[in-house]
Order: structure tokens, then C-alpha cells, then sequence
């Protein structure tokens, strides 16, 4: 029975591990355009920018951060994917439950982006469940 486990958590492990490195790769591809296209829309017309392609912008920004900041943990010595899950869980738990207290609404729209960005994460490692408990 304990054989059946760990072959069952390796093989659940490696597919972690599979994800967040396919995820990570497309996150930063999808940064660079949306960051890409930010800057170029801003040069025509700032506002316009502002309000029609910051929101993607955060998002892809925070999908960036999230895959990459739990790669790191995943790769580090002392890392591995319990830790790496554990710390992909807790960040984006902070951003679903991180609610905007200021009455701008470009504070609201920027954590809107990313609680959409973090489950989005949340759904793409399997891990979606765990999250829907907090949102």
C-alpha cells in the first residue's frame, strides 16, 4: 500500500513539476507581448492604454510572477514540489483573498486582475479545488 502512495505522489509530483515549468515558459512569452503591447499602445495614447490593456498587463504580470517565483522554489537545494506547491498555494491564497481597500478604481481593477490571474494559476497546477475553498 505505502509502494502504491509514493509511486502515486511521484508521478503527482512530476506532473507538478511538468506544469509549472510548461506554465512558467508560457508566462513569460505571454508577458513580454502584453508588456509589448502596453508600451506600444501607450506611445499612441496613454489613457487609452492605460484603461484598455494595463488590466491584461497586470494579469500576465502576476501569472509571471506567481510560475516563476514558484519555479525558483521548486529548483532551490533546499526546495522541492511539496514546498513549491505549498508556496504557489499561499501566494496565490493572498491574492484571491486580498481585497482593495482604496476607493480608486484602478486599486479595484488591479486586484480584480490579479485574483483572475491567481486562480487562473490555481486551475492550470490542479490545484483549483484547495482555492475555491477561499474564494
Amino acid at each position: 500500500m505505502t509502494e502504491q502512495v509514493t509511486t502515486q505522489q511521484t508521478e503527482a509530483d512530476a506532473k507538478f513539476a511538468e506544469r509549472i515549468g510548461f506554465m512558467a515558459s508560457a508566462a513569460d512569452l505571454g508577458f513580454s507581448r502584453a508588456k509589448e503591447d502596453f508600451e506600444n499602445r501607450f506611445v499612441e495614447n496613454p489613457e487609452q492604454a492605460i484603461n484598455w490593456y494595463g488590466e491584461s498587463l497586470v494579469a500576465a504580470q502576476t501569472v509571471y510572477e506567481i510560475t516563476f517565483h514558484t519555479m525558483s522554489v521548486l529548483n532551490h537545494p533546499h526546495g522541492g514540489v511539496a514546498e513549491a506547491r505549498k508556496s504557489a498555494e499561499q501566494e496565490i491564497v493572498r491574492l484571491i483573498t486580498d481585497t482593495a481597500h482604496s476607493t480608486s478604481s484602478a486599486s479595484r481593477m488591479i486586484a480584480a486582475a490579479k485574483r483572475e490571474a491567481a486562480v487562473k494559476v490555481a486551475e492550470g497546477l490542479g490545484i483549483a479545488p484547495f482555492v475555491r475553498s477561499w474564494g
